[in-house]
């Protein structure tokens, strides 16, 4: 999933697609074709009001926005189009941000660029669904005489065709019952998820939605070896608590190099490595490295990991955040083994990594008998001479010799200079994409501000109530 995979009306939609795709024979500019025009059918049909014909309605699928606005601008005939001006400058719509998670279910593949069904056949239920749709937009775009007859496809209830074959795929069940023997292994994955995140609700809901409620879950305290639903998904918790503690680590070095390049960009000009270290020290005390660290919390309490992370957040802000943060994950590497482990150093436990745990460790055995802006100024450096190498290892030369090397910060004679600013966003968990996406199943609720289970969705994880 990503960050845009929010709608599971969109999984029986590409899975009918892809069987009627097959079937036809169609090859990849029909196929094109046809994603675009039907998205443009459903984006529209979301926004049409049934009762008054207008198009004001709740507009809740991808890409209606951009219908209505060019409905109001009279632009009907560029809808579908290829290109800017229409509902989505993608070249394949929304297919580009849900054909990669099709893939991986087995309800579509593709072959060159023409889409196709995937191993797992399209109920006959969903393939009914999407029949007009599907056979008026392999012919031609939609037009306002049309959209009145996809309106049903626009929303998704208890009683849809799609909610229990889509409830089946993800849970990977039939009739309610699961039989490993009988799935992929990455089918026993996302299932093993879904109750980590499910079992994660019931034992500990966090009002700041499925991501935190999955790290109060598995990340911390005794449960993993406590609660018997994680102790059936041992593994694949353990696996969650090492990326969802790594995640700390990879958030801190991206915020740091984001001040870092902001701060270039602020001063306008090139800088020296001593004007950066003078900007970096003047982000923290003046105290010692290991005066700091003896004020950090402790990361494992009662034997368990505990979120020491979140405090320091909470206690510091900026540069000397960042590195508490980067300083407790390289302490955690004294208490982690097995699959957390793994998890935790990025699936690298017998190689070393640069800027890793083990590096952060490295650099604090060094320096801990010097000052806190010492080892800010040396995390600096570590921080250019790695995007250095990373900029050297996607290098690439064009065709008239240029070398292009693809970085936000360039240096030249001894100083830097940025082009533009750097991203500080953490890596996705997705946590809250799923659990969006499983309430739209009726399997997951909002119980009192706090995610939750329903009644269904316990049946068929197998879960206590």
């Amino acid at each position: 999933m990503t960050s845009l995979t929010t709608i599971a009306r969109y999984y029986s939609f590409y899975w009918a697609l892809a069987e009627f795709a097959g079937s036809h024979d169609l090859d990849a500019s029909v196929c094109r074709a046809l994603v675009r025009n039907a998205e443009v059918g459903l984006a529209w049909a979301s926004a049409l009001d049934p009762s008054s014909g207008n198009i004001n309605g709740a507009a809740r699928l991808h890409g209606a926005d951009a219908v209505v606005r060019l409905l109001k601008q009279g632009r009907a005939e560029h809808l579908a189009k290829v290109g800017a001006g229409s509902y989505s400058e993608r070249e394949w719509g929304f297919w580009s941000q849900y054909g990669g998670s099709c893939v991986v279910l087995k309800i579509a593949s593709t072959d060159g660029n023409a889409i196709r069904p995937g191993t797992r056949a399209c109920p006959s239920a969903i393939k009914q669904m999407y029949e007009q749709l599907l056979h008026r937009s392999a012919q031609r775009p939609p037009n306002a005489d049309d959209i009145s007859n996809y309106v049903a496809l626009a929303d998704m209830s208890e009683a849809s065709p799609d909610t229990e074959p889509l409830r089946e795929l993800l849970t990977a069940t039939v009739r309610g019952v699961h039989e490993p023997n009988h799935w992929l292994p990455s089918d026993v994955m996302r299932r093993s998820t879904l109750r980590i995140l499910a079992r994660s609700a019931q034992v500990s809901p966090n009002p700041n939605g499925w991501q935190f409620t999955l790290a109060d879950g598995v990340a911390y305290g005794d449960r993993l070896d406590n609660d018997s639903v994680f102790l059936e998904e041992r593994r694949q918790a353990e696996a969650w608590r090492g990326m969802l503690l790594r995640r700390h680590s990879v958030g801190a070095w991206r915020l740091f190099w984001s001040a870092l390049v902001a701060e270039v960009l602020r001063a306008g000009e090139p800088m020296s490595r001593d004007e950066l270290y003078k900007w970096v020290r003047g982000q923290v005390g003046s105290g010692s490295l290991s005066d700091f660290v003896e004020g950090l919390p402790p990361v494992q309490v009662g034997g368990h990991p505990a979120p020491a992370e979140e405090h320091v957040n909470r206690q510091y802000s900026g540069v000397e955040a960042w590195i508490g943060v980067l300083l407790l994950g390289a302490f955690r590497l004294e208490y982690l083994n097995g699959e957390v482990l793994s998890a935790f150093l990025g699936g690298s436990v017998h190689r070393r990594v640069y800027l890793d745990p083990h590096w952060i460790r490295g650099q604090y055995t060094e320096y801990r008998s010097r000052s806190l802006g010492d080892f800010a100024c040396a995390l600096v450096d570590d921080m250019l001479a790695q995007s250095h190498r990373v900029a050297l290892r996607k290098m690439r030369i064009t065709s008239n010799g240029q070398m292009i090397l693809p970085t936000k910060l360039h240096e030249r004679e001894g100083r830097w200079f940025a082009e533009s600013a750097e991203g500080a966003a953490n890596i996705g968990v997705r946590a809250d994409q799923v659990g969006l996406i499983c309430k739209q199943l009726g399997m997951f609720a909002d119980l009192n501000g706090t995610p939750g289970t329903t009644a269904v969705g316990r049946e068929l994880l197998g879960l206590p109530e």
